[in-house]
């Protein structure tokens, strides 16, 4: 079950959108929703995570993250987690905020004490993303990174 934390109301509201698409390393043609997931990408392959590589979702690594590969992919939505080995929400909010990405940023991340002084947080430092967290308990059972 995952749940949307909704900051002007400060409480959870069930949210239930499973709408992905990928792409190769040509630009979208867009006919749907194109979601980014960003995280650790070799440790999900070697914990043994099925990461569908087709025109589901594209994966990618924070590192990978710049203005040339968002121009080619063109998401109109990113996933990461909260925190991970290699970076933290606040740091791709920030590379996101510098490239100009204009879509949709959401943060996958276990049930966390207060979570909307998080978002008030990030949306306070990040002004011009689309912030929200959105509260999962597969993250809290399994890790989402």
């Amino acid at each position: 079950m995952r749940e949307k934390v909704d900051l002007k109301n400060q409480e959870t509201t069930k949210n239930r959108e499973t709408d992905t698409v990928s792409l190769g390393n040509e630009p979208v043609n867009k006919t749907s929703v194109v979601v980014l997931a960003v995280g650790d990408v070799a440790q999900w392959r070697t914990s043994g995570r099925n990461l569908p590589w087709d025109t589901q979702i594209t994966f990618a690594g924070f590192e990978e993250v710049d203005a040339g590969f968002l121009n080619r992919v063109k998401p109109d939505i990113v996933l990461s987690p909260l925190l991970c080995r290699t970076f933290d929400c606040s740091d791709l909010a920030q590379s996101l905020q510098s490239t100009g990405f204009s879509g949709r940023y959401r943060i996958m991340s276990p049930r966390i004490p207060r979570p909307t002084v998080v978002l008030t947080e990030l949306r306070s430092l990040y002004p011009s993303l689309d912030i929200d967290i959105i509260l999962d308990s597969v993250a809290a059972s399994n890790g989402v990174n």
